[in-house]
C-alpha cells in the first residue's frame, strides 16, 4: 500500500492520512520511480538521486543515502498524521529541511551515523575509541624515550651479570675497572626510572586493551 503521493506541478511528495512511518528507500524512493513510469509524470523535474549501497566487505555495505533534488519537497500536514518518522539518511541538495510542515505536523528525520553498516547478524567491530587506542598501541613511537636511551653510556649495555659481592656491595668488573651497582645507579637512575615508568604505561595499556 501507497504511503504518499506525488503532485509533479507543486513539486510535493504528500505523506498520505494516519502514515506514521516511513522508508526512504521503499516508500519514497521505490514509489517515486513507479510513479515516473504512469502516463507522462517523466516530464517532471527528478524528485530525487542517491548514492551508495555498495558492497564494501563480506556482510557489509556502505550506508545509501538520498537526496531531494530540483527543489522537491515532502509534504505532512498535521490534519492527516500529526507526527511521521523518516528513515534513514534522507537530505536537500539545497542542505535545507527536505520537510514542509503545516497543521502542528511533527517530523523526526533519522539518518545513519556510521561509515559502515552491517547487514549480517552477530557481527562486531570496534568502536572509534577502541580503534584509536589500538593505533595508539602499534604506533608507538616515543622519539624522546629512544632519545634517552641513546644517552645511556655504554657501560650500561655493557654490563652483565654479577660476578662478586666485596663486603655486601655488587661489585662488576667493566673493560677491567671495578663499577659497583651505587656507582651505577648514581650516573644512570634518573634515565632507568624514565624508561621504566614509559614500559609500566605501555604494559597497562596493553592490559586494559586486551
Amino acid at each position: 500500500m501507497a504511503k504518499v503521493s506525488f503532485d509533479g506541478p507543486s513539486k510535493q511528495i504528500i505523506i498520505l492520512p494516519n502514515i506514521s512511518d516511513i522508508s526512504v528507500i521503499d516508500d519514497i524512493y521505490s514509489e517515486w520511480k513507479r510513479w515516473v513510469q504512469l502516463i507522462d509524470n517523466a516530464k517532471y523535474e527528478s524528485a530525487l538521486r542517491t548514492f551508495g549501497g555498495d558492497n564494501t566487505i563480506a556482510s557489509q555495505v556502505a550506508p545509501q543515502y538520498f537526496f531531494l533534488t530540483n527543489g522537491w519537497r515532502i509534504l505532512i500536514d498535521g490534519d492527516n498524521t500529526n507526527y511521521v518518522s523518516v528513515s534513514v539518511n534522507l537530505y536537500t541538495d539545497e542542505g535545507d529541511t527536505p520537510f514542509i510542515l503545516i497543521n502542528g505536523a511533527q517530523v523526526t528525520n533519522k539518518t545513519s551515523d556510521a561509515p559502515v553498516v552491517s547487514i549480517a547478524g552477530n557481527t562486531s567491530a570496534l568502536t572509534a575509541e577502541q580503534d584509536a587506542q589500538l593505533m595508539g598501541l602499534t604506533n608507538y613511537d616515543d622519539t624522546n624515550l629512544i632519545t634517552k636511551i641513546d644517552d645511556i653510556p655504554r657501560n650500561v649495555w655493557e654490563y652483565v651479570n654479577r660476578s662478586l659481592t666485596n663486603i655486601g656491595v655488587d661489585v662488576q668488573f667493566v673493560n677491567g675497572v671495578a663499577v659497583t651497582i651505587d656507582d651505577f645507579k648514581a650516573d644512570n637512575q634518573a634515565i632507568l626510572d624514565e624508561i621504566n615508568a614509559e614500559a609500566k604505561k605501555i604494559k597497562n595499556t596493553v592490559i586494559a586493551n586486551s
